[in-house]
């Protein structure tokens, strides 16, 4: 995902989906949950869902960190109990 927003020179806005694998199950996938924000809102995105069972927030916050430095990336980042306590228990 990194690699394809560092190579990417669109203008869309991106959307990005981090948390556990209660955010990786919350979109049925990519597409579907990029067509709802436009039908929503009328803006096109590009959106990533990378939500993932196990990541913590300090790797969260190494990804972000490996992210392209543009305008127009908005993260979500997704928080439930058994993801706070692998990060911080």
């Amino acid at each position: 995902m990194v690699a394809n927003l560092r190579q990417s020179h669109g203008r869309k806005p991106v959307v990005i989906l981090l948390g556990g694998s209660s955010a990786r199950e919350c979109t049925v996938s990519e597409a579907a949950w990029a067509s709802q924000i436009r039908r929503r809102s009328g803006i096109i995105v590009v959106t990533y869902n990378a939500g993932s069972k196990h990541r913590t927030y300090s790797e969260d916050l190494a990804l972000v960190k490996l992210l392209p430095r543009r305008g127009g990336t908005l993260l979500r980042i997704g928080v439930n109990l058994g993801r706070w306590r692998l990060s911080f228990g």
